[in-house]
């Protein structure tokens, strides 16, 4: 990608991804694992989500964050795990590996791109995730099924399922309501991240023109 493109480091502006400024190598590699993390986050809770994560929406850390380290460590179990099961032909850990290599390129480890954070960049993670998640719910319920004195755990690991099914489909409707106009987004967007910089000022202009100079 670095050879075939021209744009780098020094054409992303600071308002899209404001690791540009960073200053040193320590600051920018915990801010990639801090979005490491919420990317993993997301994928297991997409809750609190915003249309846009430009300047300030994730202040840059460093690796005396908490939130920073324990991305470190939970990616750290899961390469352990994959290489460890890998040679086994396990499908959990090819799971693993694949969603590595998706999400690296929006890391900000190995380049720096346009965007610090985008929940569209997980589409293709989210894949991986996804192929991931119903291997294991599909083995265990079989595996519950295989033994008839493990139905009550069947039947639980069902209502489980279903449940989390009914919690993503209620959020992925009240969501899709949230983008019904750009004043809907915006007022919704807004306060879950107050100091980001865009999405007040996308939702003040909104005001302005609706409201102040409607013509």
């Amino acid at each position: 990608y670095a050879i075939t493109h021209s744009t780098g480091i020094d054409e992303v502006s600071k308002m899209d991804n404001p690791i540009v400024e960073a200053g040193s190598i320590l600051i920018q590699w915990a801010t990639g694992f801090l979005v490491l993390g919420k990317y993993l986050l997301m994928l297991f809770v997409p809750y609190q989500l915003i249309y846009d994560y430009s300047y300030n929406a994730m202040p840059l850390t460093n690796f005396g964050d908490f939130r920073v380290l324990l991305s470190i460590l939970v990616y750290i179990a899961l390469a352990i795990y994959a290489f460890w099961q890998l040679p086994k032909r396990n499908i959990v850990a090819l799971c693993i590996l694949a969603l590595f290599c998706s999400l690296s390129i929006y890391s900000q480890l190995i380049l720096v791109i346009g965007t610090l954070f985008g929940e569209r960049l997980a589409y293709l993670p989210s894949l991986w995730f996804c192929l991931g998640i119903v291997y294991v719910l599909f083995s265990l319920l079989n595996s519950t099924q295989a033994n008839t004195q493990t139905n009550n755990g069947r039947q639980i690991a069902m209502g489980i399922v279903l449940a989390i099914s009914a919690l993503f489909g209620i959020k992925t409707v009240i969501r899709a309501a949230e983008w019904k106009s750009n004043l809907s987004l915006f007022s919704a967007d807004a306060p879950k991240s107050p100091n980001s910089v865009r999405l007040n000022d996308n939702l003040s202009t909104e005001l302005h023109r609706q409201y102040i100079n409607p013509n």
